[in-house]
Protein backbone atom coordinates (compact mmCIF):
# COMPACT_ATOMS: atom_id res chain seq x y z
CA UNK A 1 0.00 0.00 0.00
CA UNK A 2 1.21 2.97 -0.63
CA UNK A 3 1.87 6.13 1.75
CA UNK A 4 -0.15 9.20 1.56
CA UNK A 5 3.46 10.88 0.67
CA UNK A 6 3.26 9.31 -2.72
CA UNK A 7 -0.75 9.69 -3.58
CA UNK A 8 -0.97 12.52 -5.80
CA UNK A 9 -2.30 16.15 -3.72
CA UNK A 10 -5.27 15.90 -6.09
CA UNK A 11 -6.27 12.58 -5.12
CA UNK A 12 -5.88 12.97 -1.60
CA UNK A 13 -7.95 16.00 -1.60
CA UNK A 14 -10.86 14.47 -3.40
CA UNK A 15 -10.88 11.66 -1.31
CA UNK A 16 -11.01 14.31 1.59
CA UNK A 17 -13.96 16.05 -0.05
CA UNK A 18 -15.69 12.62 -0.71
CA UNK A 19 -15.59 11.90 2.39
CA UNK A 20 -16.66 15.04 4.20
CA UNK A 21 -19.36 14.78 1.78
CA UNK A 22 -20.40 11.20 2.62
CA UNK A 23 -20.58 12.00 5.94
CA UNK A 24 -23.00 15.12 5.42
CA UNK A 25 -25.16 13.25 3.62
CA UNK A 26 -25.05 10.08 6.43
CA UNK A 27 -25.32 12.79 9.19
CA UNK A 28 -29.30 12.04 11.15
CA UNK A 29 -31.01 14.97 8.94
CA UNK A 30 -33.38 16.90 12.00
CA UNK A 31 -36.76 16.08 11.28
CA UNK A 32 -39.69 18.43 9.96
CA UNK A 33 -40.67 20.73 12.12
CA UNK A 34 -44.56 19.32 12.25
CA UNK A 35 -42.75 16.27 12.70
CA UNK A 36 -40.86 17.56 15.73
CA UNK A 37 -43.62 18.00 17.82
CA UNK A 38 -45.18 20.83 19.52
CA UNK A 39 -47.82 22.37 21.53
CA UNK A 40 -51.05 19.43 21.94
CA UNK A 41 -52.89 21.09 24.50
CA UNK A 42 -56.30 22.72 24.10
CA UNK A 43 -56.49 25.58 20.71
CA UNK A 44 -58.42 28.26 19.80
CA UNK A 45 -62.28 28.32 21.13
CA UNK A 46 -64.59 26.59 19.23
CA UNK A 47 -67.59 29.28 18.84
CA UNK A 48 -70.56 29.14 16.19
CA UNK A 49 -71.15 31.58 13.31
CA UNK A 50 -73.81 33.49 15.61
CA UNK A 51 -71.13 34.39 18.25
CA UNK A 52 -68.60 34.81 16.05
CA UNK A 53 -70.58 37.67 14.23
CA UNK A 54 -70.53 39.12 17.67
CA UNK A 55 -67.14 38.50 18.58
CA UNK A 56 -64.60 41.93 18.73
CA UNK A 57 -61.32 41.62 16.66
CA UNK A 58 -58.97 40.24 16.61
CA UNK A 59 -60.33 37.42 18.32
CA UNK A 60 -58.94 33.98 17.91
CA UNK A 61 -61.25 31.40 17.55
CA UNK A 62 -62.61 28.16 15.97
CA UNK A 63 -65.58 27.58 13.84
CA UNK A 64 -67.04 24.00 12.66
CA UNK A 65 -69.08 23.28 10.06
CA UNK A 66 -69.11 23.60 5.96
CA UNK A 67 -67.77 25.84 3.28
CA UNK A 68 -70.85 26.17 1.26
CA UNK A 69 -69.75 28.65 -1.59
CA UNK A 70 -66.84 29.58 -3.33
CA UNK A 71 -67.16 34.17 -3.57
CA UNK A 72 -64.05 35.09 -5.20
CA UNK A 73 -59.97 35.10 -5.12
CA UNK A 74 -58.10 38.15 -5.78
CA UNK A 75 -55.57 37.81 -8.76
CA UNK A 76 -52.76 40.00 -6.40
CA UNK A 77 -53.74 38.22 -2.97
CA UNK A 78 -53.21 34.60 -1.48
CA UNK A 79 -56.84 34.86 0.20
CA UNK A 80 -59.98 33.38 -1.15
CA UNK A 81 -63.20 34.69 0.08
CA UNK A 82 -66.05 31.69 0.69
CA UNK A 83 -69.28 31.30 2.24
CA UNK A 84 -69.01 28.97 5.76
CA UNK A 85 -72.46 27.30 7.42
CA UNK A 86 -72.89 26.00 10.39
CA UNK A 87 -76.35 25.38 12.83
CA UNK A 88 -76.48 28.67 13.80
CA UNK A 89 -76.03 30.89 10.87
CA UNK A 90 -73.68 31.73 8.37
CA UNK A 91 -70.71 34.19 7.18
CA UNK A 92 -67.94 35.00 4.88
CA UNK A 93 -64.60 33.73 5.99
CA UNK A 94 -61.03 34.59 4.24
CA UNK A 95 -58.80 31.63 3.47
CA UNK A 96 -54.82 31.71 3.41
CA UNK A 97 -54.19 29.35 -0.17
CA UNK A 98 -51.14 28.25 2.42
CA UNK A 99 -54.17 27.07 5.07
CA UNK A 100 -55.30 24.24 2.96
CA UNK A 101 -52.42 22.01 3.60
CA UNK A 102 -53.20 19.81 0.12
CA UNK A 103 -56.76 19.25 1.72
CA UNK A 104 -59.57 18.97 -0.61
CA UNK A 105 -62.96 19.59 0.95
CA UNK A 106 -66.46 20.09 -0.72
CA UNK A 107 -69.99 21.69 0.52
CA UNK A 108 -70.45 18.59 1.51
CA UNK A 109 -67.78 18.04 4.23
CA UNK A 110 -67.10 19.25 7.38
CA UNK A 111 -64.30 21.34 8.52
CA UNK A 112 -63.05 22.95 11.69
CA UNK A 113 -61.62 26.33 10.52
CA UNK A 114 -58.94 28.45 12.86
CA UNK A 115 -57.98 32.13 12.58
CA UNK A 116 -58.69 35.31 13.99
CA UNK A 117 -62.34 37.20 13.89
CA UNK A 118 -62.32 40.61 12.01
CA UNK A 119 -64.42 42.72 11.49
CA UNK A 120 -65.60 44.74 8.18
CA UNK A 121 -68.42 47.43 6.88
CA UNK A 122 -69.76 44.11 6.06
CA UNK A 123 -70.04 42.65 9.38
CA UNK A 124 -67.63 39.97 11.49
CA UNK A 125 -65.46 37.36 9.17
CA UNK A 126 -63.22 34.99 9.46
CA UNK A 127 -59.40 35.26 8.45
CA UNK A 128 -58.71 31.29 8.18
CA UNK A 129 -55.01 30.14 8.80
CA UNK A 130 -55.84 26.45 9.67
CA UNK A 131 -58.78 24.26 7.46
CA UNK A 132 -58.74 20.90 8.93
CA UNK A 133 -61.26 18.17 7.53
CA UNK A 134 -63.20 16.85 10.08
CA UNK A 135 -65.40 14.69 8.04
CA UNK A 136 -65.74 13.81 3.98
CA UNK A 137 -68.86 12.68 3.02
CA UNK A 138 -68.33 12.34 -1.08
CA UNK A 139 -65.39 10.71 -2.79
CA UNK A 140 -62.75 13.72 -3.91
CA UNK A 141 -60.81 14.80 -6.96
CA UNK A 142 -57.36 15.61 -6.13
CA UNK A 143 -57.21 17.71 -9.29
CA UNK A 144 -60.03 20.28 -8.53
CA UNK A 145 -59.76 22.75 -6.11
CA UNK A 146 -63.30 23.55 -3.92
CA UNK A 147 -64.37 26.13 -6.74
CA UNK A 148 -63.62 24.35 -9.72
CA UNK A 149 -65.92 21.55 -8.30
CA UNK A 150 -69.08 23.37 -6.38
CA UNK A 151 -71.27 22.40 -9.61
CA UNK A 152 -70.36 18.73 -10.16
CA UNK A 153 -70.53 17.72 -6.78
CA UNK A 154 -74.62 19.01 -6.61
CA UNK A 155 -76.68 16.56 -7.95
Amino acid sequence: MESPDHIPFATRFLWTVLGLLSLYVLSPIPAAKAEEGGYAGPGPALVSVQQLLSMKEPSWVSVKGRITQFLEKSSNSPWEIYRFTDSTGATNISISTEAWKDQFVTERDTVELSGYVSISPDGNYLFVHRVLLKQSRVGQNPGQKFHERKNTQRR
